[in-house]
């Protein structure tokens, strides 16, 4: 972890106790102390199947434009499985309740995320992937969302550069929850949760690192995958597969994401579903982003851009 890493705002956990002061420098004695706590925390474990939110799981594989993905239908009752089976700690069921409740759009996406990565986990088996370690992460990669002002996640104009950093830290504070709540054994979840917006090439935050944890290279290319389709405040339409694809394809191509996982997320989309390693990279003209996207861009702060926050 980089010492010059801080936090701009006061973390708390789900029970609302402060466990960081805003400004903190988040260094390797924050985390271990983190750490520390996790591990002697007295854990009760909850089997996500018998909770009420396996439900809102279960129905993500419904939605109209994911039927492709999902195909064939009789894996999905194993990508269930691995889901029904995933152990959660008690305050990371209350705090994916909190996400439900605080943001339903993001609940929905970490739903999404999570089956898409189980899949991915199922098909990559022999790459050394687990479908069970896979859908834990993904249950718990955007836990940090929920501390960020609904201000700025609905903001509906470019974001301020102030704006843009304070959003960024939310894989940030996902990790240190999870530390907070899980200790020194799950360092493959922590660490692959800090790391799913890194890039391949170090242009990705919190760290700008290219040491990323292999199932963060896994769950980048998803999550990108299912913002860019999904509805958003920062968008009048959400991107369509296609142009989904074409940024996904660019990314991979510039070296700043996964280009293998990439390729199967393409195989998932086609009908046909060829091997991923048959596809032939596509180098055509782009379809043009959807009108009034605000994805990505930011402005210098001072800067006055009109608009509205809308419903989250």
């Amino acid at each position: 972890m980089m010492t010059e890493l801080s936090l701009s705002v006061d973390l708390y956990d789900i029970t609302k106790k402060l466990i960081i002061k805003s400004g903190s420098t988040v260094d390797f004695k924050l985390v271990r102390h983190l750490l520390d706590h996790g591990s002697k925390l007295k854990k009760t474990l909850i089997p996500f199947g018998t909770t009420e939110l396996f439900k809102h799981f279960s129905n993500v594989f419904n939605e109209e434009k994911y039927f492709t993905i999902f195909t064939p239908y009789s894996l999905n009752e194993e990508i269930k499985e691995y889901a029904r089976q995933t152990e959660i700690t008690k305050e990371l069921y209350e705090e994916l309740k909190f996400t439900r409740e605080f943001l339903p759009y993001t609940f929905r996406h970490v739903l999404l995320v999570t089956a898409m990565i189980i899949k991915l986990s199922i098909d990559l088996k022999d790459k050394g992937y687990k479908p069970e370690h896979a859908a834990i992460i993904g249950l718990v990669h955007d836990l940090g969302k929920t501390r960020i002002s609904k201000q700025i996640l609905g903001k509906d104009t470019p974001l301020t550069q102030s704006e843009y950093e304070t959003l960024k830290s939310h894989s940030l504070i996902s990790y240190l929850l999870l530390c907070y709540y899980l200790g020194h054994e799950s360092e493959g979840i922590t660490s692959a949760v800090r790391d799913h917006h890194e890039k391949l090439d170090g242009s990705g935050y919190p760290r700008k690192s290219m040491h990323i944890n292999k199932y963060a290279r896994l769950i980048a290319p998803i999550d990108i995958f299912d913002a860019l389709i999904s509805e958003r405040p920062y968008r009048s339409s959400p991107f369509t597969l296609r142009q989904a694809m074409d940024h996904l394809v660019t990314e991979a191509n510039a070296g700043r994401i996964d280009r293998d996982i990439v390729f199967y997320l393409i195989s998932y989309i086609r009908k046909e579903h060829p091997h991923p390693g048959e596809l032939q990279p596509y180098s055509g003209p782009q379809n043009n982003l959807p009108a009034d996207n605000m994805w990505g861009k930011v402005i210098p702060d001072g800067e006055i851009s009109r608009g509205t926050t809308r419903s989250l």
